[in-house]
């Protein structure tokens, strides 16, 4: 069965709050693996297992967090069980949740903990890492960094560099996912620059690691200088994330609460409303995963472009860029490079205009190689004839934010 574009989504609503049928919506909004309502103090992890039952018959997996076995926040770490008692402790404290729920299908990971920052965070975190594999090696413990972890210092890692530390937990430990906080675009456009060099720098050192797939943690919830995001801003953060490596999304948050009146616009609103943007969000997500998410799953990507404009993170595409494929436009983009396993060649485009159309030519030689583009995740394909030289304008166009792909069969 081929492997599918993963999404999920920050929740933080106890379980008594929530009920099953909850978990329809989250299927229908194209989620896949949501995060299950949240077991604190006085109620039973056992309590889950009716909503393991129902996600899997809908086919989703569930991150679980259960108070006591993840890190509330940095200012917990020294009272933190591990810390205190040591890891023999965790571990008999983990082993007494993992057992109730151990085994089930629709479990897919134990959230661990949110942004560690500094020495200490980081390196609690990694023995975390190490007893949950150790005692669950099938799962897969869920941790969110910060946008700039691939920029700490060797310190925080206990000496090691960030491409070090992600070797380490990937091949000495096992660890297989991340996901890492991308909030910048919502602030203005200044901070696109350093959302692409966040991703650029987790997704290269996870890619040199090998084993560990990067997810984006996109914002969806409005709060202090971060904006409710439009369907069009929605889709490029989906399409821009996944073009550039991402092998996953994850959404901060999926519901608003009365009592935090500070954050607003989230899919649900406070009141149990959907709001606009949580239909944004199933239309991204469900066109990213119908049209090319199992594709995405089944390439690796081996080269990232800016098209257009110089947003410093990764090198500008010009004619020197690709033995076969040249490219003018007349906006931003970004152009990917992936491989499939029998060594053919693709590539996708997605418009970094979230306000107005663009309008892409594609260059090549006939008789060197075909370009096809691809939908329903190569399910159908159309013939993508190169631009004539004198062509007035554009070959296709792009809408805000879409994505569109290719494979180039050489000749």
């Amino acid at each position: 069965m081929a492997q599918k574009f993963p999404f999920t989504t920050w929740i933080y609503n106890p379980i008594s709050e929530l009920e099953l049928d909850a978990l329809d919506m989250w299927k229908e909004a194209g989620l896949t693996h949501p995060m299950a309502p949240r077991i604190f103090n006085g109620t039973s992890p056992e309590e889950l297992i009716p909503w393991l039952n129902v996600a899997e018959k809908l086919g989703l997996k569930l991150i679980v967090g259960v108070q006591g076995i993840n890190i509330p926040d940095r200012e917990s770490i020294p009272n933190f069980i591990l810390t205190t008692e040591g890891p023999e402790a965790y571990e008999a404290r983990f082993r007494s949740v993992y057992e109730k729920l151990k085994g089930h299908p629709a479990l897919y990971g134990f959230y661990v903990a949110d942004e560690p920052l500094g020495r200490d965070f980081c390196m609690t975190v990694t023995e975390i890492y190490k007893i949950q594999k150790k005692v669950a090696p099938e799962l897969h413990p869920f941790v969110n960094y910060r946008a700039e972890t691939p920029f700490f210092e060797a310190s925080d890692f206990d000496g090691m560099t960030f491409e070090e530390w992600m070797a380490h937990i990937s091949n000495d430990i096992g660890i297989d996912f991340l996901t890492m906080d991308l909030y910048g675009p919502m602030i203005n456009d200044d901070c696109i620059p350093g959302y692409f060099k966040s991703i650029k720098g987790m997704v290269e050192a996870a890619e040199k690691a090998g084993g560990i797939d990067v997810w984006a943690n996109l914002l969806c919830s409005a709060h202090y200088a971060y904006r409710i995001p439009t369907e069009a801003e929605l889709r490029w953060m989906v399409n821009t994330s996944a073009a550039c490596g991402c092998r996953g999304v994850m959404w901060f948050r999926f519901y608003d609460r009365l009592e935090g009146h500070e954050y607003y616009g989230s899919p649900i609103d406070e009141y149990g409303n959907k709001t606009d943007v949580y239909y944004g969000i199933l239309r991204a997500q469900r066109r990213l995963s119908d049209h090319y998410g199992e594709l995405l799953m089944s390439l690796k990507r081996k080269k990232t472009f800016h098209f257009g404009a110089d947003l410093g993170a990764y090198p500008v595409f010009d004619d020197n860029s690709h033995e076969l494929i040249r490219l003018k436009g007349y906006d931003n983009g970004i152009v990917s490079f992936f491989e499939d396993e029998k060594g053919r060649e693709y590539f996708c485009i997605v418009s970094s205009n979230v306000k107005t159309h663009t309008t892409f030519n594609i260059y090549y030689d006939t008789d060197k190689c075909r370009v096809t583009e691809l939908i329903m995740n190569g399910k159908k394909e159309s013939y993508m004839a190169p631009t004539a030289p004198d062509a007035p304008w554009g070959g296709f166009d792009v809408y805000p934010g879409q994505m569109r792909f290719f494979r180039i069969d050489k000749k």
